[in-house]
């Protein structure tokens, strides 16, 4: 894959998260597709396989009544992009005496994505403190 066609998978990506769109994240990960979220440079959460990656998506997607991931930034060598992105979501429900219903939340990421020479997400990995 040349850099243009894995910025276009990595758009699709974003995209097809901030649209809680599961068909399409389906066609853009490998079935053994390692996922890890780590937050303060500890790991968070850590899976492998693409039903528990989709698993995981939608448990986040409830906690957001909207929610949108804007890359900023990306860097493509070979089969790995580094982006920066920008996570902007509405809370869906209370979650703590800081974060209510209806706050607004944005997260700057540092995410890396691996992809297999067929073209698919073999790898995601989130970074956010």
């Amino acid at each position: 894959m040349n850099k243009e066609e894995i910025k276009k998978k990595v758009l699709k990506y974003l995209n097809s998260f901030s649209n809680s769109d599961t068909q399409a994240l389906y066609s853009l990960l490998d079935r053994d597709v390692v996922f890890k979220n780590i937050v303060n440079n500890e790991t968070a959460t850590e899976t492998k396989g693409i039903e528990n990656f989709i698993n995981i998506f939608k448990e986040s997607d409830s906690l957001f009544e909207s929610k949108k991931k804007t890359m900023i930034t990306i860097a493509v060598e070979e089969n790995l992009a580094a982006v920066e992105i920008f996570f902007d979501g509405i809370l869906a429900s209370d979650l703590s005496e800081s974060a209510k219903k209806g706050d607004s939340v944005r997260i700057e990421e540092f995410t890396e994505f691996e992809f297999s020479d067929k073209g698919f997400i073999t790898s995601v990995t989130d970074y956010s403190s």
